[in-house]
């Protein structure tokens, strides 16, 4: 059964139990907290596995589920468990980003404290779950709403959408933000030609139009509470149109601020220390669809999708956009073209695969459309610098007859692969590919430097 949880509230009067037990788990500055995921392992099957193609198979939608016309805007992570959990927007009617869209979830448990499921198969994963969207309604949530018969309506054919996730190593919580339009109103709606009106539905124009939600998991996944509106604690008030990740969030592990909480998001990082609720640092504009990953000294990085986008013949802007700081709450350098990373402005994903603090090497991958024009190509890299080089690139195989490319989204699963989500069919109904992918087939013979 669905746990239901009253609005802010209350949420605050969680957030604040659950900071104080926090307290007492913190470990000292500069060691990391216990049972953190295995950063630094990387065993003799991911290094020897040279599997072509790595293994994979359609995630979302679950076999036989035909509810959506399509699936976009993978996340996935791992609890402190050991589970996976892959979220992705179900799109009702269309593949388009406005309309009545839910967040849905599936699940690899593990079999044992031992044992992994390898996670290859449709029939491994848990059924398709509903986090937000249809019958999970917000009713106290949503302004403006005159009773709960119009909101249930309302919310069941509102957008949610850019699903981040980020995992809380100490306490196990899994925690989910979400952003949230109406029915009616889209980022970039088209207009009907001659008489300037919009058809259908409306731009987003004020400040509310466009909302964040929160939610958390207690139990890897299984169940979640009831999203709650952090848009007045959590969206500057100048912003009109704004957006969350999407993907995943990290926690800080070394330096300072240590078990801090960091989601991206448009302008600026959202952040939970161990003893307080959340906050926003704001960050240099210009990009939207952002990743973050910790360097061993502390210092943070985001690499971001460019915005607004520039013409598509303009390649010589079409890159990633990054921006370093050592200092969460003042970040000022300006975000720049990344010219050793090509981008067809799409979302990415960032993901730090060991963190070279014992005898294994500092290795950080990376994986987008590796394509200035088209959202296809999808290519994984491995740095050994700190996402300054990528010395080592491998494309995945486009399997099947549709197109593969577009977001995507990293994680290192308990046997030390790489779990990667992949959008599938830019240009039909669209779906979303989980493989799993090894160091080894990564490498394709090459040394590590």
């Amino acid at each position: 059964m669905r746990k239901m949880y009253h609005p802010v509230s209350h949420l605050m009067l969680a957030l604040t139990i659950s900071s104080c037990m926090l307290v007492t788990a913190c470990s000292k500055k500069n060691q990391l907290p216990e049972k953190l995921p295995a950063d630094n392992t990387v065993d003799a099957k991911t290094e020897n596995d040279v599997t072509d193609p790595p293994p994979f198979f359609t995630i979302f939608p679950e076999s036989g589920n035909t509810t959506y016309h399509s699936y976009r805007i993978p996340a996935i992570i791992r609890s402190k468990n050991g589970v996976l959990i892959a979220l992705a927007e179900a799109r009702k009617n269309s593949d388009d980003d406005w309309g009545d869209i839910d967040i849905v979830c599936r699940r690899l448990l593990k079999t044992s404290t031992d044992e992994v499921k390898p996670g290859i198969t449709n029939a491994e994963w848990t059924s398709q779950t509903i986090i937000a969207g249809n019958n999970n309604v917000v009713l106290d949530d949503i302004p403006n709403v005159p009773s709960d018969a119009v909101a249930e309506s309302y919310s069941n054919q509102g957008t949610f959408g850019n699903p981040t996730l980020v995992t809380d190593q100490t306490t196990g919580r899994v925690w989910l933000f979400m952003s949230f339009n109406d029915k009616d109103h889209c980022q970039s709606c088209n207009k009907v030609a001659g008489d300037g009106t919009y058809d259908q539905y409306s731009n987003v124009t004020k400040y509310g139009d466009r909302r964040l939600f929160l939610c958390y998991s207690d139990d890897d996944g299984a169940t979640w509470s009831t999203p709650v509106d952090m848009t007045q604690e959590l969206t500057p008030n100048t912003y009109k149109w704004d957006a969350v990740g999407p993907g995943i969030g990290i926690q800080k592990r070394f330096v300072s601020l240590e078990n801090t909480l960091i989601i991206p998001a448009n302008g600026r990082n959202l952040y939970k220390t161990p003893t307080g609720s959340w906050s926003y640092a704001t960050v240099p504009s210009g990009t939207s669809e952002s990743t973050i990953i910790e360097r061993p000294d502390g210092k943070l990085l985001r690499n971001d999708r460019k915005a607004p986008a520039p013409d598509i013949t303009d390649l010589a802007n079409r890159y990633r956009q990054t921006s370093a700081s050592t200092d969460l709450l003042n970040w000022t350098a300006p975000f720049q073209n990344n010219t050793k990373l090509m981008d067809p402005i799409c979302q990415a994903s960032i993901l730090r695969y060991t963190d070279g603090s014992t005898t294994n090497k500092s290795r950080v991958m990376f994986m987008n459309s590796n394509h200035q024009t088209q959202r296809r190509h999808p290519a994984i890299r491995i740095s050994y610098n700190e996402a300054i080089d990528w010395p080592i690139i491998r494309s995945i195989p486009n399997n099947g007859s549709g197109i593969l490319g577009g977001y995507t989204s990293l994680v290192k699963t308990a046997d030390n692969m790489t779990g990667a989500l992949i959008e599938y069919n830019a240009t039909t109904s669209m779906n979303i590919q989980y493989h799993k992918i090894s160091l080894g087939w990564i490498l394709n013979g090459n040394p590590e430097p």
